[in-house]
């Protein structure tokens, strides 16, 4: 999961050339006002749940090895 702030115009860009170029799955995330920061707490908030519901659908004890 990529994740950037719409006021990052560097950084937008920067992750708009990226995302053809991965070959797996993947999700642009563009926070709403955001700077490149995540700096005011309701934006972090916002990041952490959203890479909170990500990491758990896609690490699951399925995708663990074997031990």
């Amino acid at each position: 999961m990529l994740v950037v702030g719409s006021a990052d115009d560097d950084g937008v860009a920067l992750h708009e050339r990226l995302v053809p170029r991965l070959r797996c799955e993947h999700r642009l995330v563009v926070v709403n006002g955001a700077n490149g920061r995540f700096e005011h707490p309701d934006v972090l908030d916002t990041v952490a749940r959203m890479a909170r519901y990500w990491f758990t659908g896609h690490l699951t004890s399925s995708a663990r090895p074997s031990a």
